[in-house]
């Protein structure tokens, strides 16, 4: 079976390092999703109510470039530990997923973005912020958590 779900959430992170080159980051974040669909081996999609919620620290490392005039390209990369809670999807009124379980994984995000101003700019980016395969069905058949996203921001430098 696999489950997919749009969601959202927000990811707030700190950067330290020059205004170009390397730099060292740390974020957390939150997201959460509480519709989708389940699909079934024999092809059948159920539209179904199954909730999500995943948190995470991250740490990592990662290189800003100078593109052209006030535009930036941002690469980054590290580790870090999320927790997945999932729940719902009742069968015959009995839940068939109530798992709450912590992943250490990796985690990589690339973007662009464009100086307002000295201290205010803004950027597009995505990230793929890992796996977490530790979660069970209630069959205890394992659940495939996977979170990617794309993200909107408003960066200040200190």
């Amino acid at each position: 079976q696999s489950f997919d779900a749009e969601g959202s959430g927000f990811l707030i992170a700190f950067n330290y390092g020059s205004e170009y080159g390397s730099f060292l980051e740390t974020f957390y974040y939150y997201a959460s999703a509480n519709e989708g669909a389940v699909s079934s081996p024999v092809n059948q999609t159920l539209s179904v109510d199954l909730e999500s919620r995943a948190t995470g620290m991250y740490l990592g490392v990662g290189y800003r470039q100078k593109l052209i005039n006030k535009l930036d390209y941002t690469i980054s990369g590290g580790v870090g530990s999320q927790t997945i809670d999932i729940y719902g999807f009742e069968v015959g009124g009995n839940p068939t997923v109530d798992d709450s379980k912590k992943a250490f994984d990796f985690y990589w995000k690339t973007g662009i973005s464009y100086a307002i101003n000295e201290i205010y700019d803004v950027g597009i980016s995505y990230q793929y912020l890992g796996k977490n395969n530790k979660a069970t069905w209630v069959s205890e058949d394992s659940i495939g958590y996977e979170l990617t996203g794309l993200s909107i921001s408003l960066h200040r430098m200190l």
